[in-house]
């Protein structure tokens, strides 16, 4: 059965630099040993950074931002054994803040290098990032021969690891201030979308006002047709009466003028004859 190493063993990894690298005694806190903030630093849309090589005024104002994540190392190193495991707890003082720290918190037999966390800062105000702050805790227990894993080659973490790097280079921090941006733009655009509804209810209703003059448009010009035909009906009906009344007339002049033709040419035959007479006397 495992057994939990106690204070003394841990000031003694400590003060040996034992299984504990850059160290401090007064991070042992009874059955724990308290990890502190390094110098290294992950932001997002940044290369890795070591703040000890920033201006001491650069350094006061590195912070998490509400809703932002940062990942760091711990200052301390590691160099377990294969008989030694630790697990981890975060600092409920860090807790309190609003300030949640994420990672593996179980490191394996024959881990070597710094410890990476990520700090997510779940508050309303910004964390400031001060190099030795206690972070979170470790316990130690050393295995029984039976509970030893088989060793695993592993190189030492000194770094960030690529992949890492290469993600917090597209990390957005979801903070408040972005969250109230977000919001305004997202405000603007309804207020563009109900501008845009409004003007199309607005041009529907001036397209149905439009056919409904155009209805009564058509419907005018669809009575002014009906009585057009009317009227041409009622010309055609007067075209034929007066067709048929000077047909009548035509035939009437015909009849007199062959009437008068004939009553002449009786009065020239009748004044011949009378001449002859006077003539042969």
């Amino acid at each position: 059965m495992s057994r939990v190493l106690i204070e003394v063993d841990l000031m003694k990894a400590v003060a040996d630099q034992d299984f504990i690298l850059d160290g401090d005694i007064d991070a042992v806190d009874g059955l724990k040993y308290d990890f502190t903030l390094g110098t290294k630093m992950l932001f997002g849309h940044r290369n890795p950074m070591d703040v000890s090589e920033l201006p001491e005024l650069e350094r006061t104002q590195l912070e998490v931002k509400p809703g932002e994540l940062v990942y760091v190392m711990s200052q301390e190193r590691l160099n377990l054994p294969g008989d030694i495991k630790a697990e981890l707890s975060p600092k409920r003082t860090i807790s309190h803040l609003g300030i949640m720290v994420l990672g593996g918190f179980c490191v394996d037999p024959g881990y070597k290098g710094r410890l990476v966390f990520a700090l997510y800062n779940l508050a309303t105000i910004p964390f400031p990032l001060e190099v030795g702050r206690k972070l979170i805790a470790a316990q130690f227990y050393r295995l029984d021969p039976e509970e030893v894993p088989a060793p695993t080659k592993s190189k030492p973490i000194t770094a960030f690891p690529e992949d890492l790097v290469q993600l917090m280079r597209a990390y957005e921090p979801a903070t408040l201030v972005g969250i109230r941006q977000s919001i305004v733009e997202l405000g603007a655009s309804v207020a563009e979308l109900r501008h845009q509804l409004d003007d199309r209810e607005d041009w529907v209703k001036r397209f149905q006002d439009f056919l409904d003059k155009l209805g009564v448009r058509v419907e005018q010009v669809n009575e002014s047709v009906r009585t057009l035909k009317l009227e041409l009906e009622k010309e055609g009906e007067a075209r034929q009466t007066t067709d048929e009344k000077v047909s009548q007339l035509r035939i009437a002049t015909a009849v007199g003028s062959a009437r008068f033709n004939l009553g002449l040419g009786i009065a020239a035959a009748i004044l011949v004859a009378l001449i002859l007479l006077v003539l042969h006397a």
